[in-house]
């Protein structure tokens, strides 16, 4: 399957989303500031859970140089885990901890309906 589209269109309604009225996002673990352009959108619960891929509580602005240092690096992402917990709250983010368990199967359609769903809160 093809999740470009959908990802694209997802990373620049977290982007956008999390920028002020300046178009500037403050990164969620290291705190520096960047315009949205130059920041990625960096998941909680990994990409390959499907289920939480395209779930806008899941995903925050970051910038690139955490991202990369957020894989593997333990303190990091306890960091992290704590900033979403406090953005989300905590029932919010326990609905997250639960839906990751699941595992519904995608189709090609439900992807691309994911893609126009943030290409429309984009526009």
């Amino acid at each position: 399957m093809k999740y470009t589209k959908a990802d694209t269109e997802f990373s620049i309604y977290i982007r956008r989303r999390d920028a002020d009225e300046y178009g500037v996002c403050k990164c969620a673990i290291c705190e520096n500031q960047w315009e949205w352009k130059y920041m990625v959108c960096g998941h909680f619960i990994k990409r390959r859970i499907l289920v939480t891929r395209w779930h806008s509580d899941n995903a925050f602005a970051i910038c690139s140089n955490c991202n990369g240092l957020m894989e593997g690096d333990p303190a990091l992402e306890w960091s992290y885990g704590l900033y979403v917990l406090h953005r989300i709250g905590t029932d919010a983010y326990s609905e997250l901890m639960m839906l990751r368990q699941t595992q519904p199967k995608y189709t090609q359609r439900m992807i691309d309906e994911i893609a126009d769903k943030y290409r429309k809160l984009n526009k």
